[in-house]
């Protein structure tokens, strides 16, 4: 099954939302290109404050050098104070601090993060098709992080709210 997506441009006059043809998604690429970019936003929103604010009173002024030791490979001009970090730097600085960042949990975290960073760079960010289950898969384990998350406070909160529970349906 494909969606089909029309509208007009505000200031189009809306038959030529008519004249230009539908775009067409199959129920795989609607899942990877529009769902799963939000659900990626929301575990991005719900772990910077908690994962930066842990890492300085852990660290204090060393903070920022002790997450950017955990990307490496290049990336590490992507962790920045004032900008959020994406999914795969964030899976990276979890990854490398699990047992200060998980508590109890740091296995589960560390396993977890795994996941989250092989599906964010080998799967979504290169351009693979991913099929619905494949961003389900996604999808669990980005929720396994954060319940893994606990011994921060706050970041599991989002599985609760109505903006992640919707997205489910």
């Amino acid at each position: 099954p494909a969606a089909t997506m029309s509208s007009s441009s505000p200031g189009e006059p809306a038959n030529a939302a008519a004249q230009r043809p539908a775009i067409e998604l199959s129920v795989d690429d609607y899942a990877q290109h529009v769902l799963l970019p939000r659900f990626l936003r929301m575990f991005e929103d719900a772990l910077n404050p908690p994962l930066k604010a842990r890492l300085r009173e852990h660290f204090g002024e060393e903070w920022l050098k002790e997450a950017k030791n955990c990307v490496g490979g290049g990336t590490e001009d992507f962790v920045t104070e004032a900008d959020p970090w994406d999914t795969y730097v964030l899976g990276q600085v979890l990854n490398g601090h699990a047992q200060l960042l998980g508590g109890q949990n740091a296995q589960e975290l560390k396993n977890e993060t795994a996941q989250v960073r092989w599906l964010r760079s080998e799967g979504d960010a290169h351009g693979a098709g991913l099929t619905v289950g494949e961003v389900q898969r996604f999808v669990g384990a980005l929720e396994q992080v954060l319940r893994a998350c606990r011994a921060m406070g706050g970041p599991a909160e989002i599985l609760e709210s109505t903006r992640w529970q919707d997205l489910l349906r």
